[in-house]
């Protein structure tokens, strides 16, 4: 992150340095970049830490204060990055970067699990099962 930062005042200085005559707005503009850069780097480390579960019937997610079952929805599907919603009963939705880990075997079956439960969504209530059966294989 901090490396991040570092190259965006890099990339910002040398951006400002080579206008001529160095206008205001530029200025402005490499405030701006600092700023966005800051913020996205504060939310990036408050980022909720959790693990997630999926039990055959719901997803779980240790971020959570109830142990409720939870809605995901894939939002994303980039191979080794899954975002995804988690939506609780009663309670606002929480958006998760999901990310591969080398060397991890827990990757595939969580990734094959999130795409098989947005079938069951689509499918009718009283074939739900042989989804999950299908699933579960």
């Amino acid at each position: 992150m901090g490396l991040t930062l570092l190259l965006d005042v890099l990339a910002a200085l040398i951006f400002f340095r080579y206008q001529s005559p160095p206008a205001y707005s530029v200025a402005a503009f490499v405030v701006f970049v600092l700023l966005a850069t800051g913020f996205a780097m504060d939310a990036w480390v408050r980022a909720p830490v959790g693990y997630l579960r999926w039990d055959g019937n719901g997803w779980h997610w240790s971020g959570f204060e109830c142990n409720d079952p939870c809605a995901l929805r894939l939002q994303m599907d980039f191979q080794s990055v899954l975002i995804v919603s988690l939506h609780p009963i009663g309670g606002p939705a929480r958006w998760l970067w999901l990310e591969a880990v080398p060397g991890s075997t827990d990757w595939l079956p969580l990734r094959r699990a999130v795409v098989g439960s947005q079938r069951v969504g689509a499918v009718e209530s009283n074939s739900q099962h042989a989804v999950f059966d299908q699933v579960g294989r």
